[in-house]
């Protein structure tokens, strides 16, 4: 879950993302299918079944050595991810 500062960061800051190309990357990568409808609450839904599967407590493990200030890392669970997933906009 490394990429998890850098979700907050962007949720944070209403940061559009382009779609399209998100669409296109999860096709390649036969997450979804070209039938799927694909909108910003489709990408909720992948994102919450994905927060639902990980492990927190190996996720934060995982990135302790790079982290400086490893308090940021006490709020991360299923739930926070969750909750400001909620927020995710491209608009």
């Amino acid at each position: 879950m490394r990429g998890s500062n850098d979700y907050v960061f962007y949720l944070t800051r209403n940061t559009r993302f382009n779609l399209e190309h998100l669409r296109e990357k999860l096709m390649e990568s036969h997450i979804i299918s070209q039938e799927d409808k694909f909108d910003v609450d489709f990408v909720k839904t992948l994102l919450i079944v994905r927060f639902d599967e990980i492990d927190f407590n190996d996720a934060k493990k995982d990135v302790l050595p790079f982290i400086k200030d490893t308090s940021v890392l006490d709020i991360w669970s299923k739930e926070f991810f969750i909750a400001i997933t909620s927020q995710l906009t491209n608009k």
